[in-house]
């Protein structure tokens, strides 16, 4: 079943929506034929990087008795959830075009606006 998956279509929890990459999931495994109800236990295919770490950390106890849509929720929650917004709104509002520009020195000004 590995080779259903690139490492590009799998959710890191870092820049990726998963919102679509549980698309690219859900469309994959039932193409193969695989049923709902067993997409718990193929669930770590669709993780890498910090996504998979957090998996093994925190939602492996027991993947055949939680169900498919409390991990992929508990996933969105802890990566997309309520704090991670709180956290990108504060960076968005320390944002200053100063910062920015000194950071990227070979643009000009103007093509930051």
């Amino acid at each position: 079943m590995a080779k259903l998956y690139t490492n590009e279509a799998k959710y890191s929890g870092e820049n990726d929506n998963f919102d679509f990459k549980l698309t690219i999931f859900t469309d994959l495994y039932q193409k193969a034929n695989i049923l709902k109800q067993e997409f718990s236990q193929a669930y770590s295919t669709i993780l890498r990087g910090l996504a998979l770490d957090h998996y093994y950390t925190n939602l492996k106890s027991n993947p055949l008795s939680v169900s498919f849509d409390k991990l992929y929720e508990a996933t969105r929650n802890y990566f997309e959830g309520s704090e991670y917004k709180r956290d990108i709104l504060t960076q968005w509002n320390t944002l200053k075009l100063r910062t920015v520009i000194d950071k990227n020195t070979e643009k000009s000004t103007i093509e930051f606006l």
